[in-house]
């Protein structure tokens, strides 16, 4: 049982992963396409 658990666990963070990855992707294309950062600027963030 403890072990299905842990695989499920593991299922359902690689899919949150793989939709904020996804997210973040249309965010830097909306940026692009707009010009617009959405208070998410990745020079924010790096300094």
């Amino acid at each position: 049982m403890v072990e299905d658990k842990s695989f499920f666990r593991k299922a359902l963070d690689a899919m949150i992963e793989a939709r904020s990855r996804e997210a973040a992707r249309q965010v830097d294309r909306y940026t692009r396409i707009y010009g617009c950062d959405f208070g998410t600027s990745k020079k924010g963030a790096a300094e």
